[in-house]
């Protein structure tokens, strides 16, 4: 049962390093003690039997990886094994979108992805508890909400930006 969990996974995990989205875990330490950029990279008979069985697809390709693209395929299928099956089911729902988005569609999140990564820590906590407070509301409230963004003028837009970040920030006592 494990092995066929894995042979099915395997082509998903992969999917999810190959575009990219485990760039951040190739950028981390490793349990190899290899770090992303070595020469030599992981060898195919360093990997445990599980994350063969998940990256068999790239076996024959392997060799020819970069070594930065196999930290990242190992540690993405390190991560993948750890997973409870919720976190698996999720994983897999979630690349199967991001499968069925255009190369704009793509390139427009990644850009957003490395806009938040420079945002402060503050700013980072912000934007996930508007996030929260978003998935509160019920679907009806949602889209009543997203169709009165999108109908905002440009000016409109920029004048909102600003009143948040002037609610958002701390007042100071005297």
């Amino acid at each position: 049962m494990k092995s066929q969990v894995l042979r099915f996974i395997g082509p998903i995990v992969l999917g999810l390093c190959l575009l990219g989205t485990t760039s951040a875990w190739a950028q981390q330490s490793d349990d190899f003690g290899i770090a992303p950029g070595v020469a030599n990279g992981i060898a195919w008979g360093q990997l445990s039997a599980d994350q063969q069985q998940i990256l068999a697809s790239v076996q024959g390709d392997w060799h020819r990886l970069p070594p930065a693209r196999q930290v990242a395929l190992a540690n993405g299928a390190k991560r993948f094994i750890g997973m409870n099956a919720e976190q698996r089911a999720e994983a897999t729902r979630r690349f199967t979108e991001w499968r069925k988005l255009s190369d704009g569609e793509r390139a427009e999140i990644r850009g957003q992805l490395r806009m938040f990564r420079g945002l402060s820590p503050l700013d980072k906590a912000r934007l996930r508890q508007a996030k929260r407070r978003f998935n509160r509301l019920n679907q009806d409230q949602r889209e009543r909400m997203r169709e009165r963004f999108r109908q905002l003028t440009p000016e409109q837009h920029a004048r909102l930006r600003e009143q948040i970040r002037e609610r958002q920030r701390p007042t100071r006592r005297n």
